[in-house]
């Protein structure tokens, strides 16, 4: 009788007319079902066993092979100790119980399958309990992540037998503090030791030719490593932020210098690139803050963005002569770089190449060089003189903004292009000169400013510049900065005054304006705060915000008759404004 059957006859019973009519018929069928259902489940035991014992043999097949004694499952009973995996109870042989532990699913008493195939992928990753790993001899491969992010694990002790450690292996081990590489690796691969925040010091042994990318990166308590001879690569970001790392020796055989490969290692204090290096990558040594010195070889002919930026303490600099372009931010911000040669055949200075060397001083430039590019020497403020070579065609943005010490410049006849407020907050600039064969800007009548030629802008100025009566505008920002400026008159053929032109001009008494101009422009006096009275012409009809905002010593206006619209915040932080004179119709915004 089928299963189906005996439900429907179940059914029937329970409306109690099958006993009536069938007797003990149920009852039957019940029993030979439970007979059948024992006898299915005695034969898959007896399949399950029969499968064991030929796994048990094939095992013991396969050990014997190795050479390996049975007795050598034991060891993994201390493999993983406090691993937070599945965690069973099996019986042995003998009397007594050890623990296998099951990983993915995996036995890791397997020693077999271990020591043929290696720790593999993710095996024990993520393994948040796990302290302590001893890995038995005879395993010779740890593979990709095999130990990544277990964040309490402290010591792992590593046999000479493994010879490859993978990419990520003991990635985020954030309580490792100490580690014994085996002699027979050859590479240590990409992030294979990263972020071991622990980890103190390290031996690389001879024999291993390639630090990968990342390989100890964020290692921020390493203070000593040996690098041995054999190494001829060292990755990108390979010592990225260990920042107690004191010193490093990079060995012979290494010809380039990856990107960020010992950026911010911050107590790193002297360094010597070995002779055959190439090239020195993109941040290689930025934030490096405690680096004093270093030694750059002849042989060097790349050095890549910001390579040394941020290296406060370093004091000087050699710049090897294979070197053709200094390029964006290389010393950014090494304030106490003094010494500096620049070697002939540099054809570019990038952009914020020396931004905010402030002890830089950089009388000669090479005659090599054609382009100076955007904020190249902002904020070098013991900048004095500067002779720009003739050969140079472009001055970027901002090139020599603020350099408060700047007292002389001299264009040549070579430049065709000046970027915007090259010259803004030189406060101390006086002396400005075009080369006279120069086809687009000049500095007619020895006027100590510069002026583009063929539209008669005046674009910067100084603190003895003399307006010609040929300039008919004023570029915004021209004197911007400008402190020891004192006076300035604005002859009568000049009809535009652009932003911000006299901002900060903090010694500025007295300004005669021009009686062409019509209106006068936002920021334009802004922070004069030496500036006691202003005789606004009568051509004026419009004067924008903040016009004169912050003229602390602002103590008269005088507005010359003719309808005026007068913005808002003209006078803000005017504090000492008393009197101001003002024609009959004037709108107020």
């Amino acid at each position: 009788m089928c299963i189906v059957e005996y439900q429907q006859l179940k059914r029937l019973s329970n409306m109690g007319f099958f006993k009536k009519v069938f007797g003990n018929a149920v009852e039957e069928v019940k029993k030979n079902l439970e007979d059948s259902k024992n006898e299915i489940l005695k034969n898959l035991e007896d399949k399950k066993n029969e499968m064991l014992k030929d796994l048990n043999a094939k095992k013991d097949e396969v050990l014997g092979n190795l050479g390996i004694n049975s007795s050598k499952l034991s060891q993994f009973s201390s493999l993983i100790r406090n691993l937070d995996g599945d965690v069973t109870e099996q019986k042995q042989t003998t009397s007594t119980k050890s623990k296998a532990i099951t990983v993915e699913g995996i036995l890791v008493t397997d020693i077999d399958t271990l020591i043929k195939h290696g720790i593999e992928k993710d095996d024990f990753s993520n393994r948040d309990k796990m302290t302590s790993v001893i890995i038995p001899d005879g395993v010779t491969k740890i593979r990709y992540s095999a130990f990544d992010n277990c964040k309490e694990l402290t010591s792992i002790t590593i046999p000479e037998s493994v010879i490859e450690i993978g990419s990520f292996a003991f990635r985020d081990c954030k309580q490792l503090t100490s580690v014994t590489i085996p002699k027979g690796i050859k590479s240590i691969e990409t992030c294979a030791f990263r972020n071991c925040e622990k980890l103190t010091s390290l031996v690389i042994p001879d024999g291993v030719t390639k630090i990968g990318e990342d390989a100890f990166w964020g290692c921020s308590s390493l203070v000593s490593i040996t690098i041995p001879e054999s190494v001829i690569e060292i990755g990108s970001c390979a010592f990225r932020g260990c920042k107690q790392l004191a010193s490093v020796t990079i060995p012979k055989g290494v010809t380039s210098i990856e990107s960020y490969a010992f950026c911010h290692c911050e107590k790193l204090t002297s360094l010597v690139i070995p002779d055959g290096v190439t090239k020195i990558g993109k941040d290689a040594f930025g934030g490096c803050s405690s680096l004093t010195s270093i030694t750059i070889p002849e042989s060097v002919t790349e050095i890549g963005s910001e390579a040394f930026n941020e290296c406060q303490e370093l004091t000087s600099i050699t710049i090897p002569k294979g070197i053709t372009s200094i390029e964006f931010g290389v010393f950014f911000k090494c304030n106490k770089l003094t010494s500096i040669h620049i070697p002939d055949g540099v054809t570019k200075i990038g952009k914020f190449a020396f931004s905010w060397c402030k002890k830089a001083k950089f009388n000669q430039l090479p005659n090599s060089i054609i382009e100076i590019g955007d904020d190249a020497f902002y904020g070098c403020q013991e900048l004095t003189s500067v002779l720009i070579p003739n050969g140079v065609k472009e001055i970027g943005d901002c090139a020599f903004d603020k350099c408060s010490n700047l007292i002389s410049i001299t264009i040549p006849r070579s430049v065709t292009s000046l970027g915007n407020y090259v010259f803004r907050d030189c406060e101390n600039l006086s002396d400005i000169t075009v080369d006279g064969n120069n086809t687009i800007y000049d500095s007619r009548n020895n006027c100590n400013a510069i002026i583009e030629t063929a539209t008669n802008t005046l674009l910067y100025g100084g603190t003895k510049t003399v307006i010609p009566d040929s300039v008919k505008s004023i570029k915004e920002q021209a004197f911007c900065g400008c402190s020891n400026l004192t006076s300035i008159t604005i002859p009568d053929n000049v009809e535009c005054i652009e932003e911000g032109v006299f901002a900060y001009c903090k010694k500025l008494q007295y300004v005669k304006l021009s009686n062409s101009i019509e209106e006068i422009k936002e920021d334009t006096f802004s922070n004069c705060i030496s500036l006691k009275s202003i005789n606004i012409p009568h051509s004026v009809t419009y004067i924008s915000k903040n016009a004169f905002i912050g003229c602390e010593s602002l103590k008269s206006i005088t507005s010359e008759k003719d309808a005026k619209t007068f913005d808002t915040n003209i006078f803000k932080d005017c504090k000492s404004l008393k009197k101001v004179t003002l024609p009959p119709k004037v709108e107020i915004g």
